[in-house]
């Protein structure tokens, strides 16, 4: 009995002509020697919960410590699992791995620094949720950043800067107002630039959008309205309010056991 083939893909194959280079990292039988050590991986997590959980085992010991391990492990195996499989990582791929780790790695060195960052994070997804309307209409032309590249790096990278704004503005160096429009005359000011170039060339491949030059010129406007509130007003109020809740515990939190 032959295999149906769908278009000129066999449904049963681990070869698939639409993605000739898949496979090259690692070796299929690899692929799967990882996918049993995931699983491996995730029943050994689940029968130290249940034992940590029956033998209350304190949260300073080496198995919860171990226990705690365990996801990123499997995590990470997973990263290697699709990359093997994918065999091709780009500039842009890198750009988010790396903003991303440093991101996470600064949070879990000093915690206190989860304030500029997840406020710098939550601003963003203001901007987001616009930037995907536009995406809908096919008028997002980012050739090599892309919609996913931009919504996977900006908020981490937004963090990162945050948390050295808020260190300035902690110390007095950076005033309120220069906090609140830094990024939106950043951000206007290329606009700028970009409308006057296509002006003069009259030339419409300069965009990072799809539009025509009085469309874009209003995008002029738009920055100035979305970039002042999400990443000044939106960003500097959510971390001022988790500033104030440092000073009481407001959820009156006690953890439960396992």
């Amino acid at each position: 009995m032959t295999t149906p083939l769908i278009g000129e893909v066999d449904p049963l194959s681990e070869e698939d002509p639409r993605y000739p280079d898949w496979h090259k990292w690692i070796s299929v039988s690899g692929q799967y020697n990882i996918t049993y050590v995931i699983y491996a991986v995730f029943v050994a997590w689940v029968g130290l919960y249940a034992y940590c959980h029956k033998t209350g085992v304190d949260s300073g010991a080496p198995l919860f410590v171990i226990m705690s391990l365990l996801p990123l492990m499997n995590y990470l195996l997973s990263v290697i699992l699709l990359l093997g499989m994918v065999s091709k990582i780009g500039s842009t791929q890198r750009l988010a791995f790396i903003s991303l780790s440093l991101f996470c790695l600064l949070n879990v060195y000093s915690p206190r620094l989860l304030i500029p960052s997840l406020s710098g994070v939550i601003a963003c997804f203001f901007i987001y949720v616009l930037v995907y309307v536009v995406w809908a209409e096919n008028v997002v032309d980012w050739a090599k950043f892309g919609v996913p590249g931009y919504m996977s790096t900006v908020g981490p990278i937004i963090g990162l800067c945050n948390m050295l704004w808020f260190k300035l503005w902690c110390a007095g160096y950076f005033p309120k107002f220069i906090y609140m429009s830094f990024c939106m005359i950043l951000m206007v000011y290329a606009t700028i630039k970009e409308y006057q170039k296509a002006q003069e060339k009259n030339d419409l491949s300069v965009f990072d959008y799809k539009v025509t030059i009085p469309v874009f010129k209003r995008l002029i406007a738009f920055r100035v309205g979305v970039l002042l509130f999400a990443l000044g007003f939106a960003m500097i109020h959510v971390q001022e309010s988790l500033l104030g809740m440092l000073k009481e515990d407001v959820w009156e939190c006690t953890p439960t056991s396992w």
